[in-house]
């Protein structure tokens, strides 16, 4: 019995840690809905934090698997994203436009991203839902 306990208590943390292990930077793992949880910028204060969370708590990120990407915030934009992977680089087009927009990965796992935009200090974090 005491081995069974031991067996159930590893499996369980397997799977707990196993959710927040690193996974590559690949269209595949980043190909789904991201929304954003929070903000990381040493810079600022607690409350200007704050007030940037609040701003931003709507904003999702969705990247699909075909090249396309929605992002929300306050208007919805479409348009094609592309990674490099070997730098890590999503770069983002939006439809009819010139201009594009890039986004540095920090962190992936399968359920939470770390990304900064346009070589910004500033790092916005997403989960999945």
């Amino acid at each position: 019995m005491k081995n069974l306990l031991i067996i159930f208590i590893a499996l369980c943390s397997q799977a707990v840690f196993s959710q927040d292990a690193m996974v590559e930077v690949t269209k595949e793992n980043l190909s789904k809905k991201w929304v954003f949880s929070d903000i990381i910028n040493p810079a600022k204060t607690e409350a200007e934090l704050a007030e940037l969370r609040d701003m931003l708590q709507s904003t999702i990120l969705q990247l699909n698997p075909d090249g396309t990407y929605a992002f929300e915030f306050i208007d919805t934009r479409k348009g094609t994203w592309q990674l490099d992977e070997p730098k890590k680089i999503l770069t983002l087009k939006e439809t009819g436009k010139f201009a594009t927009h890039t986004w540095t990965v920090h962190s992936l796992t399968k359920n939470r991203l770390t990304a900064s935009r346009d070589e910004a200090s500033q790092k916005i974090v997403f989960t999945a839902p």
